[in-house]
């Protein structure tokens, strides 16, 4: 019988945060090539708007499909997705399809968003209202209270989340409870290794109570 180990949470918090920095440092790069840099700034909007979306879909889909649905995160820490029932087998695109709604998803639908209220042109004034108590421009309102909701709604998410990872013994997450996996160690061991691996240590015990009974 083969034992996994669940990953703890700096090993969690390490994998999601390698694969925030590395699609992070990815867009950042093709907004300033492609719209700081550049001057056409109207087509190369749309164009980063799309390469943006195609590193998503690459990180968050296409490379998980060919690694059991694991993440570059998940590759460089040694962690794995496993059904959280052990008698179950993992659906790896169901998985992936709904990991991507953290990430993949959510970056199409802010990026729809954006070419639906905002112009090109209207990217420095967008900037400019966001940080103005008073707006009058009715797209710029709606864009800006979608996309606080939804990192709001993310950010609660992530929090519940970590705080019932680092809270629970068995380090299971809402997110895990929901996708019903669990997410361990590369490194397997067998029921007879777990056994030789438990050492029983004698302690003296101080507070120990005798009672006495007269025959």
């Amino acid at each position: 019988m083969v034992l996994h180990k669940n990953a703890n949470f700096w090993t969690r918090f390490a994998t999601n945060l390698i694969d925030i920095i590395i699609f992070i440092g990815s867009v950042f790069l093709q907004y300033y090539f492609l719209i700081v840099a550049k001057g056409n700034l109207k087509i190369n909007f749309y164009i980063f708007l799309i390469f943006s979306n195609l590193t998503a879909l690459i990180l968050f889909l296409v490379l998980p499909s060919f690694l059991e649905g694991r993440t570059l995160g998940m590759v460089i820490n040694h962690v794995q997705f496993i059904h959280i029932n052990k008698k179950e087998k993992l659906v790896i695109w169901k998985l992936i399809l709904f990991k991507a709604i953290f990430n993949f998803w959510l970056w199409l639908l802010i990026s729809i968003i954006f070419v639906g209220l905002i112009k090109p042109t209207e990217l420095e004034n967008f900037k400019d209202a966001t940080n103005e108590e008073i707006n009058n421009n009715y797209r710029f309102i709606i864009a800006k209270r979608i996309v606080s909701t939804l990192s709001s709604l993310l950010f609660l998410f992530t929090l519940i989340n970590y705080l019932m990872v680092i809270g629970k013994k068995n380090k299971i997450g809402l997110l895990d409870i929901i996708s019903k996996t669990r997410v361990v160690y590369l490194k397997h061991y067998k029921k007879e290794e777990l056994s030789e691996m438990i050492k029983l240590i004698p302690f003296k015990n101080n507070n120990q109570e005798f009672k006495y009974f007269n025959n």
